[in-house]
């Protein structure tokens, strides 16, 4: 395949896309649901058909104007709490992740402080013996009492 062939094809496709996305977006104005106004409040109509005056029209589109406002007030109040929820998770993990590492750390400080002072005892406890068996050989070779001094 050349560079020409390639790079027309992929111009088609690229027009082809452009044309099935506009075709998409106009098929979905047109599925726009209507929904029937709220013209009879009143339930004095009870027979036959109705024609209703403009200003009545224009009122029951307001109040459904409003109606959606408020649902839609509803919704963006319910995403924002929803929103706050994930981040106050997010901020209690990472708050637990914290809590773990510094609890880990100080885990690895008091077992590095144990063994330096098991360490340090040891190495005293290997003096200690040669101490003490240096001193009962020193003890050994002097009599068990001293003489006391007569005045």
């Amino acid at each position: 395949r050349s560079l020409h062939h390639i790079s027309i094809q992929n111009e088609l496709l690229h027009t082809e896309v452009e044309g099935l996305s506009k075709a998409l977006l106009s098929k979905k104005k047109h599925e726009k649901k209507s929904k029937p106004l709220d013209l009879q409040q009143r339930q004095e109509y009870r027979r036959g058909a109705v024609f209703w005056s403009p200003s009545k029209v224009r009122e029951a589109q307001f109040r459904q104007r409003i109606k959606d406002q408020e649902a839609e007030k509803q919704q963006l109040k319910k995403a924002h709490k929803k929103a706050e929820k994930a981040l106050k998770k997010v901020h209690q993990l990472q708050e637990k992740e914290e809590r773990a590492r510094r609890e880990e750390k100080e885990r690895i400080t008091a077992k590095k402080q144990a063994t330096r002072q098991r360490k340090e005892k040891e190495k005293q406890n290997t003096k200690k013996p040669i101490q003490t068996y240096q001193k009962g050989k020193r003890k050994a070779l002097e009599p068990a009492t001293k003489p006391i001094q007569k005045k």
